[in-house]
């Protein structure tokens, strides 16, 4: 059996890391632990984390809150769930953190059966769990473990001359080194989006990885550590070496396919800090970190440089990938040593002179006789309108009056005797047609 401790600054990477193998279908969550309603906290992953992360920050000084905990076991072994969850809360009970709220997972997908526990090294109080000797604690709490429930011993199996050189033969611990760093750059890699290898290179010196490149015979070599306050805990291991082959052409394939996406990142995270600066006079480092930090935006320091982490879209972003203005070394110069806000600035009236008003008032009672006198322009129309209607009126009624009376005097003329009309046609003609001019005249 194998026990490895791994700390970190996100309590949220190991968190996702562990519920993503369970969505992917190679891990089952096994036990939920100390949390204050776990039936809850079984059905409701926001709650899990919360939880967590609330412990994490009411020690905000403690720089590495996250507990990782990974349990290895023989791949010839067959160990029983019960069992899994027995050994797991032994061995956070043996190291301080049996209290502590904490989720177990067991893993599927390597041959060798393991366990992974993500806790929080901050208690209720808001203590520190103390990791004073955690390595020596862990070897003695293992080969307790390993005689009680009858286990392989981690030495026998394992045991090889120590390694000499880059990508020999691993013994007992250099091996679960090596599974330790697989899976800490697996789920960076699976967690956050980067631009560069040097970006990536940056976060895992954050997350106690050193990663080496132009190593070794190629030029193009990569080569992974793992480190802690110690030094280093093993020797470099090839990245063709370890199981998921983070390799320098793998990487660099991986972040080419994101470079468009990962440009308009960098574009975002610019506006969002020229925009939050501008509304400061003066501004200390702590408090532009603190500001930022309200947008979703960490920074972290690595090698004098600052790396951008949008925490929103999980993206990480060196100083480099950005405009100069946004790098440490120019900042830190504008940086003072207290801050001021801007004040707010109020939109004030319009002063006007006398002269002004005048012609303000002029121009209304220009503005007032214009609408009168359209006003009267437009009754006038109206009315003109309507006396012409009238007019015709009166003309139709007084023509269709004069016709009248023209056929009343025709229809009571006497009638001629019918031997005088042959006589007469002539003249009855004649009256006949003046009649008809006379009305057409009217």
């Amino acid at each position: 059996m194998v026990i490895r401790i791994l700390t970190g600054k996100d309590v949220a990477g190991a968190f996702r890391y562990n519920e993503q193998k369970v969505e992917q279908g190679e891990a089952e969550r096994i036990q939920i632990a100390n949390y204050p309603d776990n039936e809850k906290a079984q059905k409701y992953a926001r709650f899990r984390l919360q939880l967590l992360e609330q412990y994490a920050r009411l020690n905000p000084s403690i720089q590495k809150p996250s507990v990782h905990l990974a349990v290895a076991f023989h791949p010839k072994e067959v160990v029983a769930v019960d069992q899994l969850q027995a050994i797991g809360g032994e061995v956070m009970r043996e190291i301080g953190f049996g209290k502590q709220p904490y989720l177990m997972y067991q893993h599927y997908d390597t041959k060798h059966p393991h366990i992974h526990v993500v806790s929080v090294a901050v208690d209720a109080e808001g203590r520190k769990i103390t990791d004073t000797f955690i390595k020596n604690r862990l070897q003695k709490v293992r080969r307790r473990l390993e005689t009680k429930y009858g286990l392989v011993q981690a030495e026998r199996p394992f045991v090889t001359r120590e390694p000499g050189r880059v990508g020999e033969e691993l013994g007992a611990e250099q091996h679960s080194t090596r599974l330790t760093v697989d899976e800490k750059v697996k789920r960076t890699l699976e967690t956050y989006s980067f631009g560069s290898v040097n970006s990536f290179k940056q976060y895992l010196s954050c997350e106690g990885i050193v990663m080496n490149t132009k190593a070794g015979r190629s030029q193009s070599g990569i080569t992974y550590q793992h480190v802690n306050s110690g030094g280093a805990d093993n020797r470099p291991i090839k990245a063709s070496n370890l199981p998921s082959r983070p390799t320098y052409a793998r990487l660099t394939e991986l972040f080419s396919n994101r470079e468009d996406q990962h440009k308009k990142e960098c574009r975002v995270v610019e506006s969002l800090i020229e925009k939050r600066l501008a509304l400061y006079r003066s501004l200390t480092e702590t408090e532009f970190k603190q500001t930022l930090r309200q947008l979703s935006i960490e920074i972290r320091e690595t090698d004098g440089a600052y790396l951008y982490i949008r925490n929103q879209t999980r993206a990480v972003i060196h100083e480099t990938e950005l405009e100069k203005q946004f790098s440490r070394e120019v900042l830190v110069k504008n940086f003072s040593e207290q801050t001021e806000r801007k004040p707010v600035e109020k939109s004030k009236p319009v002063s006007q002179s006398p002269q002004d008003s005048i012609v303000r008032k002029q121009n209304l009672v220009a503005t007032s006789e214009t609408r009168a006198h359209k006003r009267e322009a437009t009754r006038f129309t109206e009315s003109t309108t309507v006396q012409s209607k009238n007019k015709v009126v009166e003309e139709k009624s007084e023509k269709q009056t004069k016709i009248s009376v023209v056929l009343d005097q025709t229809a009571g003329l006497p009638e001629k005797p019918a031997g005088e009309e042959q006589v007469q046609g002539k003249v009855k003609k004649k009256q006949k047609k003046n009649l008809t001019k006379k009305i057409r005249r009217m």
